[in-house]
């Protein structure tokens, strides 16, 4: 149940440092399972990285999976059978289906369905939707929030029906791969191969919310997590905005330095608040100790 990062700076060696460490581990504890997880593109890499530097080029105590083949294992595991997929071509035409027979209701959009590549787009959306865990009914609350600008106001509103239209259309029959890790999270306390394993996690620029709170899951389960972060290379004076209040006896503070999110804490111990600009003075590990910019 811990979590650990593994941090360092892009190229210096947090992937091979993993892959030596789980080799290491897993011929010391034979009885232990572990997972390396990596994103889908790297997982044959990552695989063969394993057998390479294995002393005995192979093992049977080691995993390299993606989410998507995780939560399969998981649901064999289960004995759960999910829905059948409904992949890019049948996403592509469900949405068609739902503007032809409700082209006389979506007036933002009319120019637009006719045109090459908007189902593509309407369909990257809709998809982003699914996989941030984002719901049409909070699409729909956000819109109503935008009553001074008129045209994003009927953009979202439209785009709000569009997906609701959408999800009704699927509901018990289809899902889509990006609902697949979601249902997985649910069983994980089901499922044997997860109590007390170790896991690594390598290759993620980062997690949507889906998959914080797949983690979040299998933190009660696992014995530990561990978790590759690439360190920006900050300059000591670097300049950032406070996003969250930085309270360092509270433990909280948040920074955004050139469009990421950092955790942050005062050098001097002072409460920093939410709108400041900050110098970054030094980082440890995946934390940023900073000083208001006078």
């Amino acid at each position: 149940m811990a979590l650990r990062y593994i941090t360092g700076r892009s190229g210096q060696g947090k992937t091979e440092y993993l892959v030596k460490e789980v080799i290491r581990r897993s011929i010391e504890i034979p009885e232990k399972q572990y997972y390396v997880i990596v994103p889908e593109q790297f997982s044959l890499e990552m695989q063969r990285k394993i057998v390479k530097m294995h002393p005995r080029h192979g093992f049977f105590n080691i995993d390299v999976l993606s989410f998507h083949r995780l939560s399969y294992r998981i649901f064999a595991e289960c004995n759960y059978q999910p829905k059948e997929i409904l992949e890019d071509l049948g996403v592509s035409m469900m949405l068609r289906k739902i503007l032809s027979e409700e082209e006389g209701n979506f007036l933002y959009f009319k120019k637009s369905m006719k045109k090459p590549g908007f189902i593509d787009e309407l369909k990257s959306m809709l998809m982003e939707f699914i996989g941030y865990g984002v719901s049409w009914k909070q699409v729909e609350e956000v819109t109503k929030q935008l009553d001074e600008n008129k045209s994003l106001c009927n953009k979202c509103e439209e785009l709000g029906r569009i997906y609701e239209h959408f999800e009704k259309a699927i509901e018990g029959r289809f899902m889509v791969t990006e609902q697949i890790l979601d249902i997985a999270r649910e069983f994980t306390e089901k499922a044997p191969m997860l109590k007390n394993a170790v896991f690594y996690f390598d290759g993620f620029a980062g997690f949507t919310p889906v998959q914080i709170a797949f983690l979040r899951e299998l933190l009660k389960v696992a014995d530990q997590i561990n978790v590759t972060v690439t360190i920006p290379e900050f300059i000591p004076g670097q300049k950032g905005i406070v996003t969250a209040t930085i309270d360092n006896l509270k433990a909280e503070g948040q920074v955004t330095i050139q469009g990421m999110e950092w955790t942050a804490r005062a050098k001097n111990g002072n409460t920093i608040e939410k709108g400041k600009v900050v110098r970054v003075t030094a980082v440890e590990g995946v934390k940023l100790i900073v000083e208001e910019d006078m």
